[in-house]
């Protein structure tokens, strides 16, 4: 199965690939020659090497297709965030040879997306730069969204005539967030706390009333909310989980059809689906079962209650298995 897949994937990686250069001299670089010898290492199945050649030439010359091939085969190696960026900076150009890959293209980033968390920043105004950690500033999307890895990212938001803002997000895949930098930016800075030094009360200092000590509040809920939130919590980890079983069946319907001879370029992204599929039964699992044991412990009758719960790919969807003790 994996030669059929890797064959059909270099089909859409060297697309209209035309080198003018005759061979490889590691001596002089050439542009032409290291977009033809990152091809040749793709076909031999050495993405490490590709990728270096590749963006040696995409520091020579960022034309939008060497970002489209940069893009694809930095998803190859596992980073779905800088293929993201270079797919996006290739489909923002309209020159023809992207053009008439685009569609291919497009679905692609789709793909690498739906592993991505958004961020929207709304009420930017241009020359509105972000920086992500460490990382170096770009220049905001003209769409205002930044796509983040999953977990915990810090984000320095700078506009012109504005104060930056810094926001420290936690996101996992499929994650959509929206800042608006107008109110974020208008909020001052918490000042300090500072120490009242009292005085002697006199006729021109009025003596504040002195403030009733509030009594401790009674709770009549009896874990009512928690279990509802329980419940809650595991029915949306269980339409999470079936839309993961839904998607690693439509994976396995696409490796169907690309070993049979009948895939097509949007077959080309099963691993998207597969993968992405898993990742989504294992959260619904998850869900399931943070929501049951939040139901138990909301029980009046709560004591010690331990839940387990496995959510996993099998033939035709998945195995959910739930245990525990109560």
């Amino acid at each position: 199965m994996v030669p059929k897949v890797r064959r059909l994937f270099f089909a859409v990686v060297v697309f209209a690939t035309s080198p003018r250069a005759n061979g490889w001299a590691a001596e002089q670089e050439d542009f032409d020659a290291l977009i033809h010898h990152g091809v040749q290492l793709r076909r031999k199945g050495d993405d490490e090497g590709a990728e270096k050649d590749l963006r040696r030439a995409y520091e020579l010359a960022p034309t939008p297709r060497v970002a489209a091939q940069l893009g694809l085969v930095e998803l190859a190696l596992g980073n779905s965030l800088q293929a993201e960026r270079h797919l996006s900076e290739a489909l923002s150009a309209h020159e023809p040879w992207i053009e008439a890959h685009r569609k291919v293209l497009e679905e692609t980033r789709v793909g690498i997306r739906s592993h991505l968390a958004s961020v929207e920043i709304s009420g930017a105004s241009a020359g509105t730069t972000v920086t992500v950690g460490s990382g170096s500033s770009q220049t905001l999307p003209v769409d205002g969204t930044v796509w983040l890895a999953p977990g915990s990212s810090s984000l320095r938001i700078e506009a012109p005539g504005r104060n930056s803002v810094t926001r420290v997000v936690d996101t996992k895949a499929g994650d959509r967030m929206t800042i608006d930098l107008a109110a974020a930016a208008a909020i001052p800075p918490a000042a300090p706390a500072t120490g009242t030094a009292w005085r002697e009360p006199n006729k021109t200092a009025p003596v504040a009333a002195e403030r009733p000590t509030p009594e401790p509040s009674t709770s009549t809920d009896d874990g009512h909310s928690l279990r509802v939130a329980g419940i809650t919590t595991a029915a949306v980890g269980i339409g999470i989980a079936v839309t993961g079983v839904i998607l690693y069946q439509i994976a396995g319907a696409k490796v169907d059809r690309i070993n049979g001879g009948k895939g097509s370029p949007s077959d080309l992204d099963y691993r998207t689906y597969d993968h992405a599929g898993i990742g989504l039964m294992i959260g619904g699992g998850v869900a399931v079962a943070a929501g049951a044991t939040m139901y138990l412990l909301g029980r009046p009758d709560a004591g010690t209650s331990v839940v387990g719960l496995s959510f996993g790919p099998a033939p035709g969807g998945g195995v959910a298995l739930m245990g525990g003790t109560f």
